[in-house]
């Protein structure tokens, strides 16, 4: 999550950056509505894509790996308790 809020800010920060002439970047003076909007839609992106991620077969299939291997990792410490 704290990664996708860092993502958020370094995308604002690059959208309000323009290239001059003379080849340095200035800031574009956008109003705070427009910043809001811009941050709400790639915010929504980013959840968008979050979710067909969790969605995915290759992510169904790590975790029913990720449950197998606590399952024989369960196994193993219940064999070390009887003995």
């Amino acid at each position: 999550m704290r990664n996708a809020v860092m993502l958020m800010l370094l995308l604002a920060a690059l959208g309000c950056m323009k290239k001059s002439a003379d080849g340095t970047y200035r800031v574009d003076k956008k109003s705070g509505d427009e910043l809001k909007t811009d941050l709400q839609k790639a915010g929504e992106k980013l959840k968008a894509d979050a979710q067909k991620i969790q969605k995915s077969e290759a992510a169904k299939r790590a975790e029913e790996k990720a449950g197998e291997n606590l399952e024989k990792a369960g196994e193993k410490l219940k064999e070390k308790a009887r003995h």
